[in-house]
């Protein structure tokens, strides 16, 4: 250092005295009580009641005390993969205008582990392709005295940890009658715990909701994904769909979602359901992955964005039953009363089969005609 200048009196005081010297300061001699030069007259004139200034060659410059008022608000627990608003207010208490405000906000240095799983954007870049953990020296132009402004920054973390972020804001006030510029600087950290807010397991089962681990090719089964809430706060699960592999089609063209605005707290579950099918052409005894199931969701009464994740589902086991047999029945029946059953049966096999049926007799029913 080889100057300061100094404001004197009170903050709105024009009054700035600058002060240089060269070289470092009493010349690298380091001076104390013992060898203070003494100055007799003082002490005769003041009866030893003067106190001899002892020079001090060092001393710390601290930065000047920021007037700008920053104020953050967040929920401190974020979902993973959503994109949490975190809104931040300044507001200028300077007796002057603040200029050259420049704000960084972005993951603290020291978890450099978490850069590839935490994303922070503005609105306008919410679904940009390219975004990072940092947003470094964004300009915010000037700020009147006594006016605030408000920004809002989403950021979205793909792993459940916990992140520290640091907020920084730098700007210039100025003297305009002494031509001098003060840098002030304000800098604050912020902790933020991110979890899990649903969990998601897939079942296929077959057209009587049984389970299963192996298919028949071009027989239709379902798929229910069951999802456990273990969020703090609601969520709202907005859409499904479903990513197929090329050997897997569903039974119908025109699918609805089973979970469109369904909103659910800690604890609950909420069950979707699909049917589809493998095709016949896929060799037999082939495991084969059936595909991806999307989910959109959001929290529950907040305008944070719609965001999806994909899950994979479960591999299923490919056979080729050769005679299929199909029963159709009403689900109840009227006692003494003509009751119809119709038996559908398909030979799937690539040869042709002969068929023997036979049917096991009971008390309990009797069919059109003789018993036997």
């Amino acid at each position: 250092l080889t100057g300061i200048q100094a404001q004197l009196g009170r903050k709105s005081s024009k009054i700035v005295v600058g002060l240089h010297w060269s070289g470092p300061g009493n010349e690298g001699v380091t001076v104390n009580a013992g060898n203070a030069p003494a100055f007799k007259e003082f002490s005769i004139l003041c009866r030893d009641a003067f106190d001899t200034c002892v020079p001090i060659a060092e001393t710390e410059i601290l930065p000047r005390k920021p007037e700008l008022t920053v104020t953050v608000s967040h929920d401190p627990i974020a979902l993973v993969w959503e994109w949490l608003p975190i809104t931040v207010q300044l507001k200028n208490n300077e007796e002057c205008i603040a200029t050259n405000i420049s704000l960084h906000f972005g993951l603290d240095t020291s978890q450099s582990s978490l850069e590839h799983t935490t994303q922070i954007c503005t609105s306008p870049g919410l679904h940009g392709d390219k975004l990072t953990s940092q947003i470094n020296d964004m300009q915010l132009g000037d700020l009147d005295a006594g006016k605030q402004k408000t920004l809002t920054f989403y950021i979205k973390c793909l792993t459940s940890a916990e992140r520290k972020l640091i907020l920084k804001v730098e700007y210039i006030i100025g003297f305009s009658a002494s031509n001098v510029q003060c840098p002030c600087v304000h800098e604050e950290s912020l902790h933020l715990q991110a979890k899990i807010p649903f969990q998601v397991v897939v079942e296929t089962q077959s057209m009587k909701f049984e389970k299963l681990s192996k298919v028949a090719g071009g027989e239709s089964f379902v798929i229910i994904p069951r999802i456990t809430c273990v969020s703090h706060v609601p969520i709202v699960l907005t859409n499904s769909s479903l990513s197929l592999s090329n050997d897997v089609y569903q039974d119908s063209t025109e699918y609805l979602s089973h979970i469109v605005g369904t909103e659910l707290s800690e604890d609950e579950v909420g069950m979707d359901c699909f049917c589809i099918a493998v095709s016949s052409k896929v060799p037999s005894n082939t495991a084969i992955t059936l595909g991806q199931y999307f989910l959109y969701w959001r929290r529950a009464g907040d305008d944070s964005p719609e965001v999806s994740v994909s899950v994979g589902l479960p591999s299923v086991v490919v056979e080729h039953w050769g005679v299929w047999i199909e029963c159709i029945l009403p689900p109840q029946g009227t006692l003494r009363t003509p009751l119809e059953v119709t038996y559908v049966i398909a030979n799937r096999a690539r040869n042709t089969t002969e068929m023997a049926l036979t049917m096991q007799s009971s008390d309990a029913f009797m069919y059109a005609g003789h018993k036997e």
